[in-house]
């Protein structure tokens, strides 16, 4: 009768509890076994039943992979249930030091999945997790049990690692090509979002500047705002093409919560570079070398200026030189004074064997 409050007012027991539990049941028969069962019962309601385990016959330790169902609604959204991995060994010094370090790397590699992967992914890299830790865990039960018929030898234990490593590093490719898939598509839903933002910011700056005498009838106004639209559009393209095409190149390791909001800033940042292209070009600060400067020549401007990072920066970096020389910074038009392009190639050390070649200059 003590039993139930006791039960439902401690803590959930850990995996270690269970693994201690278990090897106290076989230690003293039948006389632990229905405390095992009791604390195992605890374990699973708490972390979810066990769908594959493995426990060492020479050494107290354990490794178990549960599966936890989800609520009502994300049942209903058929969403699988949650996987973790744990392991456990209640008496370290039963593991050699290359053996704890191994298992570590493997325990590490598994809290990544849990976190980093989707539904699917995490499921399967979670299972094959399992499988490398439970080959690791057979290694050491046969080598450095106590009661281990045969104990295996350091190069048979030294071989049995390197492959362990081989399989690790297999599943670790894995995750990180699956981890870096999904940070690309959080990324690309949150630079969708971030347009849908955009839109509205833009609309609640038009009814803020109508007070003020300014409309989108103006030429300029409207010609600003459709730079600013176009500076948009192209850096959500930017972000939806290289995510289809798997060329975006993002840190998995920011999380699920920054990336999206790391996206939703491109669009606006996309329209800032559209702004300032405009205003480059309408002010003469910027020449490409063409005459028509309608609405369309800015437009398509901003949508490239948006859409590639490096488009701006380099109309910046010619306007600076042409502001500078007073020369064009059409990119197309080369310098009258160096008619072969040679000034902005780098130059190399001179050396005493360029004495014939390099003519002596006053």
């Amino acid at each position: 009768m003590k039993e139930g409050p006791e039960r439902s007012d401690s803590p959930p027991p850990a995996f270690a509890d269970v693994v201690q539990a278990r090897l106290r049941a076989l230690e003293d028969g039948a006389l632990r076994a229905e405390q095992y069962h009791d604390i195992r019962a605890r374990f699973e309601e708490n972390e979810g039943r066990v769908k594959r385990e493995y426990w060492g016959h020479n050494i107290p330790m354990g490794l178990v992979l549960t599966e936890k169902d989800r609520g009502p609604l994300k049942r209903l959204l058929r969403r699988p249930p949650i996987m973790r991995l744990h392991r456990a060994t209640p008496m370290p010094e039963d593991l050699s030091e290359k053996m704890h370090e191994a298992a570590h790397d493997g325990d590490e590699l598994g809290v990544r999945a849990a976190w980093s992967l989707g539904d699917l992914s995490r499921h399967t890299v979670l299972a094959r997790i399992f499988e490398v830790q439970e080959f690791l865990l057979e290694i050491a039960d046969a080598a450095q049990g106590r009661e281990a018929k045969r104990p295996m030898s350091e190069r048979e234990i030294s071989a049995g690692i390197a492959h362990y490593y081989q399989q690790l590093y297999r599943v670790q490719t894995e995750l990180n090509k699956a981890a870096h898939r999904r940070a690309q598509y959080f990324y690309m839903a949150g630079a969708l979002l971030g347009l849908l933002g955009f839109g509205i910011i833009a609309a609640l700056v038009g009814l803020t500047i109508w007070p003020f005498g300014y409309s989108f009838h103006d030429r300029a106004v409207a010609t600003g705002l459709g730079c600013a639209i176009a500076g948009a559009l192209g850096a959500t393209t930017s972000v939806s093409w290289r995510a289809a095409l798997g060329s975006l190149e993002l840190d998995p390791a920011a999380g699920i919560g920054a990336l999206p909001r790391l996206g939703a800033l491109r669009p606006s940042l996309g329209a800032i570079f559209g702004l300032a292209i405009y205003f480059g070009l309408e002010g003469h600060i910027v020449d490409i070398g063409q005459e028509a400067r309608g609405f369309y020549f800015f437009a398509f401007f901003s949508f490239v200026a948006g859409f590639s990072e490096r488009a701006l920066p380099e109309f910046v970096d010619r306007a600076e030189r042409r502001l500078g020389s007073g020369a064009s910074s059409d990119p197309l038009q080369l310098d009258a004074t160096d008619p072969d392009g040679q000034a902005d190639r780098p130059r190399t050390p001179w050396s005493p064997h360029e004495k014939a070649e390099r003519p002596i200059r006053d």
